[in-house]
């Protein structure tokens, strides 16, 4: 189904033909559905969590390069990607593609990664009516502190006519 070009960077490649329905939809969706299926050069595949490529495209070796540079980069240099500098290139789409693949690829390696780890025990060194209490009694000092600051502005207001 798809080919494996490079496992770090989990990237595939596939004809059109291949393409699963769940991931049509997932292309038309994040290409805005402009595109016709044999169009579309780069998607993001969420049966396989990996970045996919046409391999009926022109530029196959040119996009190929991109994605794995895309897809490799740090979180610095993704950072100097911004929507700004992507408009008016001539792989703006396929940027942008491969910017929300990497972001959802990455969230659901987060996801994995905690879904591993037990939960933690909470400690709660203070009972909430004892925290309760403590709040009332702060906020009545703060408003305590805030008349006596009032009545000495007023009292020097009055000295000072």
């Amino acid at each position: 189904m798809y080919h494996l070009v490079d496992e770090k960077t989990r990237l595939y490649a596939c004809n059109v033909a291949e393409i699963t329905l769940e991931d049509a939809y997932c292309i038309l969706q994040s290409w805005g559905g402009k595109h016709s299926l044999s169009e579309v050069v780069v998607f993001y595949s969420v049966t396989q969590n990996a970045v996919v490529i046409n391999e009926n495209c022109k530029d196959f070796n040119s996009i190929v390069m991109l994605c794995r540079g895309f897809l490799d980069a740090d979180a610095e240099t993704l950072e100097d990607v911004e929507t700004g500098n992507l408009e008016g290139n001539t792989w703006e789409s396929v940027c942008r593609v491969l910017l929300e693949a990497r972001a959802i690829m990455d969230f659901k390696d987060n996801m994995k990664m905690l879904s591993h780890q037990k939960p933690g025990k909470e400690y709660h060194l203070m009972d909430w009516r004892t925290y309760n209490h403590l709040m009332q009694e702060q906020q009545f000092f703060n408003i305590f502190q805030y008349g006596v600051i009032m009545g000495k502005r007023t009292e020097r207001a009055r000295r000072a006519k």
